[in-house]
């Protein structure tokens, strides 16, 4: 069965009756990341929204469309999975995938988002959580994940400029792009080899190539819209909602057939970059590359499985 991941684009992007049909013809997932990026938003006014209710009802039905979705691990899980080192992982990053399905049904019977914050789930040790205040505490997280791209943008700006003219560090392009992301997977295979864990750079490369190859080719368009001057002397301004489909990208794996589906045009143009870069390096090596994840929009994912499009409900 084919499997996709849809990011809040996508979801917002698509109809409920939409996303049911999509469920039943491939496996479509979601990432807990984008969950919160619709749940932060749960106690906040809609523009054009008659009163506060009004309001509650569009968030709560743009959050449930998830509920169709199944929920993956939290995408560095995901990664520390595939590598081999989930020992490393720390364990709230476990909770998501089990955590998120609970919040379903009591999301579905809540009146207000006062209502819906006022509950408690019970985890799997059968512990009570709170619900209260989750729409902050998502924010919180999502803002400290933001904080951390942020800086990961600007690490990369500052080590390009270190060896490279600013025209040179925004040119960067076949072979030279993919030695350079291969080095920093290296860089982190390293990482984890000095805690003990079995991981080999090859898989490093191959699971983080989309995830640093969006981060090398986003800091690429950063400096190029700030300007040299800028650039050089840092700091960028940086999206942050870049941020969540970054980190998506750790649940693509080179050698897996999983593919994003998102309306983010700024993610579209960065990953057929690192395809671009991955074909040009293969040809001047004479080595051939298999590529099996794939990033696409929602017309194209829609065209795939048969869906007729129709009108999107009212955003959220």
């Amino acid at each position: 069965m084919r499997e996709y991941i849809l990011d809040t684009s996508a979801i917002r992007g698509m109809r409920w009756e939409d996303l049911a049909q999509a469920a039943e013809r491939a496996r479509i997932t979601v990432s807990p990341l984008s969950v919160y990026e619709i749940l932060c938003h749960i106690d906040e006014p809609v523009r054009g929204a008659n009163s506060t209710d009004e309001s509650f009802k569009l968030r709560k039905n743009h959050l449930l469309r998830c509920r169709l979705l199944e929920i993956r691990d939290d995408p560095f899980l995901e990664h520390a999975k595939v590598v081999g080192v989930d020992e490393l992982a720390h364990p709230s990053r476990s909770e998501d995938r089990t955590l998120i399905p609970k919040m379903w049904p009591i999301l579905e019977k809540a009146s207000s988002a006062a209502d819906f914050m006022s509950q408690t789930l019970r985890d799997d040790l059968n512990i009570e959580r709170e619900l209260k205040d989750v729409g902050n505490r998502a924010r919180e997280v999502l803002a400290e994940a933001e904080k951390e791209y942020e800086s990961e943008v600007e690490s990369v700006r500052r080590e390009l400029l270190s060896s490279l003219s600013f025209t040179e560090a925004v040119k960067l392009s076949g072979l030279n792009f993919v030695r350079y992301v291969s080095d920093k997977a290296k860089a982190l295979s390293k990482s984890y080899q000095r805690d003990g864990a079995k991981v080999t750079h090859e898989q490093m490369v191959y699971s983080t190539i989309f995830y640093n190859g969006y981060l090398v080719a986003r800091a690429q368009r950063y400096m190029h819209i700030s300007g040299r001057r800028v650039a050089e002397k840092g700091p960028l301004k940086i999206d942050p909602n870049d941020m969540e489909d970054n980190s998506i990208l750790l649940h693509l794996d080179m050698l897996t057939p999983v593919t994003l589906v998102t309306e983010d045009t700024g993610t579209l143009d960065a990953c057929d970059k690192v395809l671009r870069h991955l074909n040009s390096a293969s040809q001047e090596l004479e080595v051939p590359v298999v590529v099996a994840p794939r990033v696409i929009d929602v017309k194209t994912f829609k065209d795939e499985l048969g869906i007729v499009s129709q009108e999107r409900e009212k955003d959220a």
